[in-house]
Protein backbone atom coordinates (compact mmCIF):
# COMPACT_ATOMS: atom_id res chain seq x y z
CA UNK A 1 0.00 0.00 0.00
CA UNK A 2 1.63 3.44 -1.46
CA UNK A 3 1.24 6.07 0.74
CA UNK A 4 -1.26 9.32 -0.39
CA UNK A 5 0.63 12.63 -0.32
CA UNK A 6 -1.66 15.29 -0.50
CA UNK A 7 0.91 18.80 -1.38
CA UNK A 8 0.81 22.43 -2.64
CA UNK A 9 3.67 24.09 -3.19
CA UNK A 10 5.03 27.16 -3.44
CA UNK A 11 2.20 30.27 -11.68
CA UNK A 12 1.02 27.15 -13.29
CA UNK A 13 -1.52 25.24 -11.41
CA UNK A 14 -2.33 21.80 -11.25
CA UNK A 15 -3.21 18.96 -8.64
CA UNK A 16 -2.79 21.13 -5.83
CA UNK A 17 0.47 22.34 -6.90
CA UNK A 18 1.46 25.37 -7.47
CA UNK A 19 5.20 26.28 -9.30
CA UNK A 20 6.22 30.09 -9.42
CA UNK A 21 8.05 30.27 -12.44
CA UNK A 22 8.68 33.61 -12.89
CA UNK A 23 9.89 33.96 -8.86
CA UNK A 24 12.36 31.06 -9.38
CA UNK A 25 12.98 31.22 -13.01
CA UNK A 26 11.62 28.54 -14.95
CA UNK A 27 9.78 29.23 -18.03
CA UNK A 28 5.82 27.98 -18.19
CA UNK A 29 6.55 25.22 -20.90
CA UNK A 30 8.88 23.68 -18.38
CA UNK A 31 6.77 23.87 -15.85
CA UNK A 32 4.05 22.01 -17.37
CA UNK A 33 6.55 19.50 -18.09
CA UNK A 34 7.91 19.49 -15.02
CA UNK A 35 3.93 18.83 -13.41
CA UNK A 36 3.30 16.32 -16.02
CA UNK A 37 6.40 14.12 -14.68
CA UNK A 38 4.83 14.36 -11.22
CA UNK A 39 1.79 13.64 -12.22
CA UNK A 40 2.68 10.34 -13.77
CA UNK A 41 4.86 9.20 -10.40
CA UNK A 42 2.20 6.68 -9.01
CA UNK A 43 3.78 6.91 -5.63
CA UNK A 44 2.96 10.34 -5.09
CA UNK A 45 -0.21 9.81 -5.75
CA UNK A 46 -1.90 13.18 -6.84
CA UNK A 47 -5.22 14.76 -5.90
CA UNK A 48 -7.28 17.26 -6.44
CA UNK A 49 -8.29 19.65 -3.83
CA UNK A 50 -11.92 21.50 -2.93
CA UNK A 51 -10.63 24.96 -3.12
CA UNK A 52 -13.77 26.40 -0.94
CA UNK A 53 -11.74 29.72 0.96
CA UNK A 54 -12.87 32.84 0.04
CA UNK A 55 -10.80 36.22 1.21
CA UNK A 56 -12.41 36.48 4.70
CA UNK A 57 -10.25 33.36 5.51
CA UNK A 58 -6.77 34.86 4.94
CA UNK A 59 -4.35 34.40 7.88
CA UNK A 60 -3.82 37.31 9.84
CA UNK A 61 -0.31 37.66 8.52
CA UNK A 62 -1.45 38.84 4.78
CA UNK A 63 -1.04 42.29 4.75
CA UNK A 64 -0.11 43.20 1.01
CA UNK A 65 -1.67 42.39 -1.99
CA UNK A 66 1.76 40.54 -2.51
CA UNK A 67 0.92 38.14 0.35
CA UNK A 68 -2.86 37.24 -0.80
CA UNK A 69 -1.92 34.05 -3.16
CA UNK A 70 0.25 33.04 -0.38
CA UNK A 71 -2.27 33.07 2.10
CA UNK A 72 -4.86 31.99 0.31
CA UNK A 73 -2.89 28.64 -0.60
CA UNK A 74 -2.26 28.28 3.27
CA UNK A 75 -5.47 28.70 4.40
CA UNK A 76 -6.38 25.37 1.74
CA UNK A 77 -3.69 23.67 2.83
CA UNK A 78 -4.79 24.38 6.45
CA UNK A 79 -8.50 23.49 5.00
CA UNK A 80 -7.30 19.92 4.15
CA UNK A 81 -5.27 18.89 7.46
CA UNK A 82 -2.28 19.55 5.13
CA UNK A 83 1.20 21.32 5.33
CA UNK A 84 2.00 24.41 2.43
CA UNK A 85 5.24 23.02 1.30
CA UNK A 86 6.94 26.08 -0.57
CA UNK A 87 10.55 27.23 -1.57
CA UNK A 88 9.22 30.99 -0.23
CA UNK A 89 10.86 31.24 3.24
CA UNK A 90 8.22 34.23 4.18
CA UNK A 91 5.17 32.06 4.59
CA UNK A 92 4.59 31.81 8.29
CA UNK A 93 3.67 27.89 8.84
CA UNK A 94 4.76 26.81 5.17
CA UNK A 95 7.12 23.59 5.55
CA UNK A 96 10.42 25.17 3.96
CA UNK A 97 11.39 23.31 1.41
CA UNK A 98 15.58 22.61 1.50
CA UNK A 99 17.33 25.00 -1.36
CA UNK A 100 19.75 22.99 -3.48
Amino acid sequence: MGCRRKTISGNVCDHGIRLQTQQYGITVPDARTLLLHWRAIPALDCIFLADDSDISRLPGWVKAPGQVTDGHLMQVAKAHGITLATLDKRIPGAFQIPNQ
